[in-house]
């Protein structure tokens, strides 16, 4: 039987996966990989199955982010379930402002993208998606995500020709998530309450709950 790859989020790493508590002989949690210079999204993924050891019927999943490689995985791998956390299609689903934002990272200094991610977590506690404990654990884990990736990953994002999930799937998403619009021609979509976009920290008993009953159904 094979298992689920789950594969964090950009400014993340697989700390906010791991901390779902999910059985490790059927989820196996995973940071992102190094990108290469102006590598396109389809041709990240594959490499990124390579290092995740993935193999055809072996299922596959992804918060933000990693949902859209994963999208890419499942499409080009022949993977047998694709499950997507506060993820999308295509970048339209990304709200404008940070589709601009995520076109000026590679003219920003280390030191300021490195002061403006770990201060994140920070706003989110003020507009009340997160509790200081999770904002803490957050700011703690963006603090430390490699400025390299903060500067290439969102143009590949963007550049992204996007594409519908190849096989059975299931999406969680919060219904006014700030950052990616819920992409609600999905049919199988789950939405929660809520602005927040991190679900496996703000919602992480519904994302447990959901990614056990979706895993295999």
């Amino acid at each position: 039987m094979g298992v689920t790859y789950l594969i964090t989020g950009f400014s993340l790493d697989r700390r906010v996966l791991d901390r779902l508590g999910l059985p490790p002989e059927r989820f196996r949690c995973a940071d992102l990989i190094a990108a290469e210079p102006r590598e396109k999204l389809p041709h990240y993924a594959l490499r990124m199955a390579d290092a995740l050891g993935f193999s055809p019927g072996d299922a596959v999943g992804g918060l933000s982010f990693g949902g859209m490689v994963a999208l890419e995985i499942a499409r080009q791998c022949r993977a047998s379930r694709l499950l997507m956390l506060a993820s999308c299609t295509h970048p339209r689903f990304i709200r404008p402002a940070f589709r601009a934002s995520g076109r000026l990272t590679p003219w920003i200094p280390d030191a300021a993208l490195h002061a403006l991610f770990k201060n994140v977590p920070a706003l989110l506690r003020l507009l009340g998606m997160h509790t200081s404990k999770n904002a803490a654990f957050l700011r703690e884990v963006m603090a430390s995500f490699p400025a390299a990736l903060i500067r290439q990953l969102p143009g590949m994002m963007l550049d992204w020709e996007g594409c519908e999930p190849a096989v059975p799937y299931a999406a969680l998403h919060c219904d006014r998530d700030w950052l990616i619009r819920p992409p609600l021609h999905l049919s199988e979509l789950t939405l929660l309450p809520g602005k927040s976009h991190l679900l496996s920290v703000s919602h992480a008993e519904a994302t447990r709950n959901f990614l056990l009953q979706r895993e295999k159904s």
